[in-house]
């Protein structure tokens, strides 16, 4: 609703501008009001009076030969007179007589009409056809090649006009409804802020509890909610905070955490973020930058939680300590047949997972040293108390 308001804000200037010439617009071709086909019509009006003498004395002279002593119809009465005489000699004379008769009706008809068609000079009528032309003229070369064109373009305007006076409606509208929204969205970041307040020192507090499992006894972690304008996160940015060691104070995580602490704070929250019904987690090298005992940590850590949550955990990982909690645990290479390369991945048990182990401890599967050693870490794997179920 606000970026709505705004564009339609910035957009005042060159609508008043538009509306102004459209304004204009309207008023001139209102003012001459033309007509369809009213051009045509002056044109043949405005000719006929340019013509007055030529063309009355045309008509009368026509008129005349119609008419007059000796003319048209005189002569046809006169021969419709003659046949008349023999009819009673020739009857078949009769309809000659009578198209004679219908000719001589139809030449006075023409006659009188040429009268009625004789035009006087009138040269006020013709100034004010001629002036009515050019204001008819100049429409059309502003507006349209006809005057069906000129009135289309008037509607046209017409409806430009009322869109353009309808905006201060819309904004009126707008206006309301982004202070409603508004209020709207302040009363629901009130709430998120209230459950983000009660929420923080919960999240924190589980946190470290997972962190201290992840061999971070000391870390202090922290929930920071700092105020800022109002978004689409609410009028808070949430910000997580660590301390990691005692006597230091805390700051971002991204600012403070090593690799190996980063890897183990996104793993606590996840942990402490996964609800609802979940059957499988997947880590992928969720232990990277992570070595020695924190390794060893994170692998228990993950173990704890198939076991006691009762859900599947699969984990891609480099390291032997986290491999050794596993229930199950499979070997992933990349080998190349022919000019293709080809993932493989397959189940390793028993002396296998010793090698394997080995391999991953020291890059010896063979060495006795390094088996002797993956042997180790499985049986603390398998101790009371850190058995990983469900582990892959």
């Amino acid at each position: 609703a606000q970026r709505d308001l705004d564009a339609l804000r910035e957009g005042e200037r060159t609508r008043s501008r538009e509306a102004d010439v459209l304004r204009y617009e309207i008023k001139e071709i209102e003012a001459v009001a033309p007509r369809v086909g009213e051009s045509e019509e002056l044109h043949a009006l405005a000719d006929r009076l340019e013509h007055a003498e030529e063309i009355a004395t045309g008509l009368a002279d026509a008129a005349r030969s119609l008419r007059g002593e000796g003319g048209g119809e005189e002569s046809v009465g006169a021969a419709e007179a003659e046949i008349r005489k023999l009819e009673s000699r020739d009857p078949e004379l009769t309809s000659l007589a009578t198209r004679l008769e219908a000719a001589r009706y139809e030449i006075a008809d023409v006659a009188a009409e040429l009268q009625a068609r004789l035009v006087t000079p009138d040269p006020e009528t013709l100034e004010t056809t001629r002036s009515r032309l050019a204001l008819l003229s100049r429409l059309r070369r502003k507006y349209g090649s006809t005057d069906e064109e000129v009135l289309s373009y008037l509607d046209d305007a017409r409806t430009k006009m009322a869109r353009l006076e309808g905006s201060d409606e819309d904004a009126e509208r707008l206006e309301k409804e982004h202070a409603e929204l508004l209020r709207e969205a302040e009363e629901a970041a009130g709430r998120l802020t209230a459950l983000r307040s009660a929420a923080a020192p919960k999240l924190a507090a589980a946190a470290e509890a997972w962190l201290r499992r992840l061999a971070l006894p000391d870390m202090n972690f922290e929930v920071a909610l700092e105020a800022r304008a109002l978004s689409e996160g609410g009028a808070e940015d949430v910000a997580f905070l660590i301390a990691p060691n005692p006597g230091e104070s805390a700051r971002p995580v991204a600012k403070s955490a090593s690799g190996g602490e980063l890897s183990r704070v996104s793993l606590a929250l996840s942990l402490v973020t996964t609800i609802g019904d979940v059957r499988t987690m997947i880590f992928d090298e969720v232990d990277a930058g992570v070595g020695g005992e924190a390794a060893r940590s994170v692998g228990e850590a993950l173990g704890q939680l198939a076991r006691e949550q009762g859900i599947q955990v699969i984990v891609v990982t480099h390291l032997p300590q986290v491999a050794a909690f596993a229930d199950h645990q499979y070997q992933v290479k990349k080998e190349t047949l022919g000019n293709r390369t080809v993932a493989t991945v397959a189940r390793v048990e028993g002396d296998d997972r010793i090698a394997e182990l080995s391999r991953m401890l020291a890059g010896m599967p063979d060495s006795d040293v390094a088996k002797q050693h993956a042997r180790e870490l499985l049986e603390v794997a398998a101790a009371p108390g850190a058995s990983g179920s469900r582990l892959s």
